[in-house]
């Protein structure tokens, strides 16, 4: 039987003698290599993880873009379901009629006001021929008087009720401080789907 003792003795005694006669040239290559492969191990190795770890996000993310797509309805659907959003022109007395009733309940009247129809340019643009068909734009200007709080109120509650019209602008003046009441001018953008 060998003793442990001489073993550990003759791998010393074998390493020493390797140690001598081997050139310094292939000590170096031999610790080139081994700094190579813990760099490798400490750097290139984690990378492969992350990549099949990225590999497998991808994959579950073009599964549910597939999903999604099958769900969301066509665009065509969705284009004709923003235009029923909109009032049937049809339907634009009813709206008026909405308006002029809604004002009596914040104790304001609308005694006259103008209304016209918007052809041809959008926001400085021409519209295409396409848009005005889908799309009919009126004007709506109404002179109010009475309290600030009551035409801010009138606004918000047209604006609640109805989903096709449009504030473009709320004009302010009061002839005096002493005067209870303000003059406004209203200016709302009907938009109604045409030909219905």
């Amino acid at each position: 039987m060998s003793n442990p003792r001489n073993n550990y003795a003759h791998w010393q005694w074998t390493l020493r003698q390797a140690w001598s006669r081997m050139p310094w040239r292939q000590w170096n290559a031999l610790w080139l290599l081994s700094v190579i492969a813990m760099l490798y191990g400490i750097f290139v190795y984690p990378l492969y993880w992350q990549r099949d770890a990225l590999q497998d996000q991808l994959i579950a993310q073009a599964s549910s873009k597939v999903s999604q797509r099958l769900k969301v309805p066509e665009r065509l659907d969705q284009l004709a379901g923003f235009y029923e959003y909109f009032p049937a022109e049809s339907q634009m007395v009813a709206v008026l009629a909405m308006l002029h009733d809604t004002a009596p309940q914040r104790n304001l009247s609308l005694p006259q006001g103008e209304y016209r129809l918007i052809v041809g340019q959008a926001n400085g643009q021409v519209s295409s021929a396409a848009q005005r068909d889908l799309l009919m734009r009126y004007e709506i200007i109404f002179p109010v008087k009475g309290k600030y709080q009551d035409i801010r109120g009138f606004v918000a509650d047209a604006l609640k009720q109805q989903p096709g019209i449009a504030l473009d602008s709320l004009i302010f003046t009061r002839e005096s401080s002493a005067r209870v009441g303000v003059d406004a001018e209203l200016r709302f953008t009907l938009y109604v789907r045409a030909g219905l």
